[in-house]
């Protein structure tokens, strides 16, 4: 289910699962500056690809965003490429426990108790 973040647009709407992991890899959690024209040698290009990138600037043009941590997503993302819970948790700059709260949050969502 999309959610809007702080700036209150549906990030999930803008760009595949795979670009929302690069854009938050990169600048997840600061406020992002999004230029009055895009190029593919500009730091969310190179992040993220310039399609990519010109995705998000015909959606918001320019201005500053906050971009999210997207920490669900990404440890996701890292369990299924095979990441240990410790390889996880310093990706994503939180403890173990941190990641452990993390899936049983998605277990307990989808109603999961194995």
């Amino acid at each position: 289910m999309s959610r809007p973040n702080v700036d209150g647009f549906f990030w999930d709407e803008l760009l595949p699962r795979q670009e929302l992991i690069a854009l938050a890899e990169a600048f997840g959690g600061i406020r992002l500056h999004v230029p009055r024209t895009m190029t593919p040698t500009h730091r969310i290009a190179k992040a993220i690809g310039f399609d990519a990138a010109m995705r998000l600037w015909d959606a918001l043009g320019e201005g500053a965003i906050t971009v999210p941590l997207y920490r669900e997503l990404r440890a996701v993302h890292y369990r299924e490429k095979g990441f240990s819970y410790a390889q996880i948790a310093r990706k994503l700059g939180i403890t173990e426990k941190g990641v452990s709260a993390i899936f049983s949050r998605i277990r307990d969502r989808i109603g999961d108790t194995g």
